[in-house]
Order: C-alpha cells, then structure tokens, then sequence
C-alpha cells in the first residue's frame, strides 16, 4: 500500500497563531510543538487543501462533489428544520446530524524526523533560530509619525519545510490513483498560509509525494 505525504515548502516569513501574547516582546507568538519546534497545525493544512478543492471543483477540474466525498459535507449545506430537536436552538448541532465525514485524515506538517530528533537533544538552543520578531506600527497621515500606542510585534518562523502525513480510511482504500491525480490538479492554487497571506507572510508551494 503507497504512502501519501503533503510535502510544505514555505518561502517567507510565516505566522501560525498560537492565541497566545509574547508579554513586552511581542503581542503574537506562533504555534509550537511540545519541544517548541515550529509546526503547522494539520487541521489548518486541511482547511487549506479543501479550499483548493473547492475552488477546483467550483471551476470544473474535479469532479462535482468530489470535495464533499474526500473531505466531508459542510454543515452550511443544511439549513435547520423546524422542531427537529426541540431542546436544542443550536441550529450547527442540529445541522451535524445530516453531514458525513470525509475520506482523509490530516497530520500535523512537521520538520524532518532526524532534524527534530536532533533538535530535541541540541544543547546549544539553535531551534530559537527558527523565530524572528517583526513589528509594524500606524502613521500619522498628517505628520507621518508614529500614532501613540500603535506599535505592534509579531512572531514569525523563518522559511523551511514541512512534511505531513496523508491517510487515506478503510473505506476509501483503492481510490488513492484518482486522489494523487485530483490532489495534484488543485495544490498548486495554494500560494500561502497562516495570518497575513495576502500580504506577502507564509508564501508557500505543497506538493504530494507518493511513495511505495
């Protein structure tokens, strides 16, 4: 049976957030694993790829309901009924009922096995290398000074690569040709992640890699 790994090379300064503050340093600190390695969350590399797919399927490269099968129904698809449980006024609770789960699960995009096994043991503390502050702040538009109190800092990990692992469930077994294929029609539309990727933060390529 192949193996299915989504290989991340990010290309710029990037920011997972954490919901997290730096205290005095920085207002944002990014999301690190239990040994403070830099990852990408795997529910937010799945969140990137349905969008592709989406869009994909949305221009008439992928099959229609391609999207759905291989990651599961939305619950926006399915408006409330009326009284359909009657001690519940959440509609999205009640819209769970209709949907069905996708066909993929989603790893975590981590470093290399060898580099985090070494890192974990680096006494010299080289993963702080991994982390940038940048900081930006609002103009006066008049004067074009700093406006009072408007300073704001960022923490952002340094461009790398990612591998996470791709895992197809039983009963979508002997389907992994057409998902090599399809996935690799829409992963090139995704051109960044994480905050700010509209203006020039997390540039990215993914690919896939199949190995036997």
């Amino acid at each position: 049976m192949s193996c299915f790994f989504l290989h991340v090379a990010i290309e710029s300064y990037w920011h997972i957030g954490s919901g997290r503050g730096g205290g005095l340093a920085v207002d944002a600190v990014v999301h690190k694993d239990g040994d403070g390695l830099p990852e990408l969350p795997g529910r937010g590399l799945r969140g990137l790829v349905r969008d592709a797919a989406q869009r994909a399927e949305d221009w008439g490269h992928l099959p229609k309901n391609w999207t759905a099968a291989w990651f599961g129904t939305d619950t926006r698809h399915y408006p409330k009924a009326a009284n359909q449980e009657p001690r519940d006024d959440d509609a999205f609770r009640v819209d769970r009922h209709h949907t069905q789960d996708g066909r993929l699960i989603f790893d975590n995009a981590v470093l290399p096995r060898a580099l985090r096994d070494w890192l974990r043991h680096d006494p010299d503390n080289l993963r702080d290398h991994f982390y940038r502050h940048l900081y930006a702040t609002a103009l006066d538009p008049e004067r074009g000074t700093a406006l009072p109190r408007s300073l704001r800092g960022m923490e952002v990990v340094v461009p790398l690569d990612l591998v996470a692992p791709l895992t197809l469930k039983p009963e979508a077994q002997g389907s992994g040709e057409d998902l090599v294929a399809s996935l690799r029609r829409c992963l090139p539309l995704i051109r960044g992640l994480g905050l700010a990727r509209t203006r020039g933060l997390g540039r990215c390529r993914i690919t896939l890699e199949v190995k036997p």
